[in-house]
């Protein structure tokens, strides 16, 4: 996404046993979203794409709750409240590493 690579955006998605889900956002932003919406899209079963808000805590990350913890490969866009930027990736689940988003990935 061009508007992310400007900001120099970046990002790392952690995913935890207990279906939570973290993400630290680094980059040129003015002011911190308000939100952040959070595509989980799964490669080959229709139906199953996920969409949630993560919010933000005091401490500057972002996070949510999933209904369960993932299993198996899916691609992941982070999108702006506003829109005007999208990071993208992808990973296998389960997982203790997190996911490291890019404008350009």
């Amino acid at each position: 996404d061009y508007k992310a690579k400007d900001l120099q955006l970046n990002a790392e998605l952690s995913f935890f046993e207990s279906a939570r889900v973290s993400l630290k956002l680094n980059g040129n932003l003015a002011k911190a979203p308000t939100f952040l919406t959070l595509k989980l899209l799964h490669p080959t079963l229709d139906g199953q794409d996920i969409e949630i808000k993560l919010l933000p805590e005091p401490s500057g990350i972002f996070s949510a709750l999933l209904e369960n913890p993932l299993q198996g490969k899916w691609y992941i866009d982070v999108i702006a409240q506003d829109a005007t930027w999208r990071l993208k990736g992808e990973g296998a689940f389960p997982s203790s590493s997190p996911v490291f988003l890019g404008s350009d990935s």
